[in-house]
């Protein structure tokens, strides 16, 4: 969710920029598709590496804190 909020916020920008400035800009396939898959990467890695080295630990090892 947060990468489709952070390209919405971005086309928000590119629409923000574009009547402010009288530029033409324009938006790419690319531009959208790469951020939002490196956000889905990220969240995949740092979502289920931790899960899976808490799985493979013994429950009364991993609750136990000394």
């Amino acid at each position: 969710s947060g990468g489709l909020i952070g390209v919405a916020l971005g086309m928000g920008a590119v629409g923000t920029i574009t009547r402010l400035s009288g530029w033409n800009t324009s938006v790419t396939a690319w531009s959208l598709l790469l951020p939002l898959g490196m956000s889905v990467l990220v969240g995949i890695f740092f979502g289920l590496y931790p899960a899976i080295q808490a799985a493979r630990m013994d429950p009364v090892a991993a609750l136990r804190h000394e």
